[in-house]
């Protein structure tokens, strides 16, 4: 998600699926987005479709479904912040000399796009985060500090990023809801949001000291009260977030005593293992459609680096055409 760390250079961002919980007895179309062969990609059912044709070094790192419109959010490497509607690109930031940008996630509501992500200054070395809505930026953070804002969600108009602020005396996570922003105790990372029925469910990790080092763990929050899922023993994190009734689930990877991170899923706090314990996987998103759970993972051999990117549905795996060099993002079920 390597370890999964927030960089502004073409690495496994913190980003969070994108989902459609409607419910009705038809077949469903599968998106995902990512890279493949360090070329922004999405897939439709499987098959691939390339963002971009020019220089490699490009991610798309979200996507949203409205009608017969594919929205997908993501940036070139170390340049611009960029969003393609049915595959034309629109820049979102443009490329100043010493700034770059990234969009790390996206949601349509209604007619407007709202896209979260933000910039850094490279002679600073300052994070901003900040969220477009249809192309115009909101500042979320304090430019004297560094900050990231990792997904988005609009519920009842009113626009909720989850994400990071840090300096040099404290590091949390936290969300805004309409530009106002909410500290999570026992946090580091926050790398996905969810709103249903009034409560916000956040994802990700807080940072604990164990084994002779620091170790993250795994953690969700409702309404600002944490849920530590993690041992602090072995490494653990969260990277998505669903909510269907009263049932939470989240996905993510957690370490064996080997070092390897596995793919796991939480229902209400009981994991369960997704992948095989020979190498590591990492599971980096989770929708329901129909009862159907959609479960969105990477496979990495440590020994080759090759890739396999997978779709869970129901447990049963199916791999999507790729290089190796690829990894995917985001899921959406429509």
């Amino acid at each position: 998600m390597k370890q999964l760390i927030f960089v502004f250079a073409l690495s496994v961002l913190y980003v969070s699926c994108k989902k459609d919980s409607s419910s009705n007895n038809v077949s469903h179309d599968i998106y995902v987005v990512g890279y493949d062969g360090q070329k922004a990609v999405y897939w439709k059912n499987g098959a691939q479709t390339a963002l971009t044709n020019g220089p490699s070094g490009s991610v798309a790192t979200g996507i949203s479904v409205e009608g017969d419109n594919i929205y997908v959010s993501g940036f070139e490497t170390l340049k611009s912040a960029y969003y393609w509607k049915n595959g034309i690109p629109a820049i979102l930031a443009t490329n100043t000399p010493g700034i770059t940008s990234v969009a790390n996630a996206i949601t349509i509501s209604g007619s407007d796009i709202y896209i979260a992500g933000g910039e850094e200054n490279k002679l600073t070395g300052k994070h901003i985060a900040k969220y477009w809505k249809n192309d115009v930026p909101i500042t979320l953070s304090d430019s004297n500090n560094y900050a990231s804002a990792l997904d988005i969600t609009v519920v009842n108009n009113d626009i909720y990023v989850a994400g990071e602020e840090y300096n040099t005396s404290s590091h949390h996570a936290k969300y805004w809801k309409n530009g106002h922003s909410v500290i999570l105790p026992d946090g580091l990372i926050a790398t996905s949001i969810a709103v249903v029925d009034n409560d916000v469910y956040v994802a990700g990790y807080n940072m604990v000291t164990g084994n002779g080092g620091s170790i993250k763990v795994a953690v969700y929050w409702k309404n600002g009260v944490p849920v530590v899922l993690g041992d602090g023993i072995h490494a653990s994190s969260l990277l998505d977030i669903f909510v269907q009734g009263t049932d939470v689930y989240v996905v993510g990877s957690d370490a064996n005593a080997n070092g390897y991170e596995i793919a796991k899923m939480w229902k209400n706090g009981i994991a369960t293992s997704l992948a095989d314990e020979t190498h590591n996987s990492y599971a980096v998103g989770i929708t329901i459609v129909d009862s159907d759970i959609y479960v969105l993972i990477n496979d990495i051999d440590r020994n080759t680096n090759k890739r396999v990117i997978k779709i869970l549905k129901n447990g049963i795996a199916t791999a999507l055409p790729a290089t190796g060099t690829s990894y995917a993002y985001s899921l959406y079920v429509k």
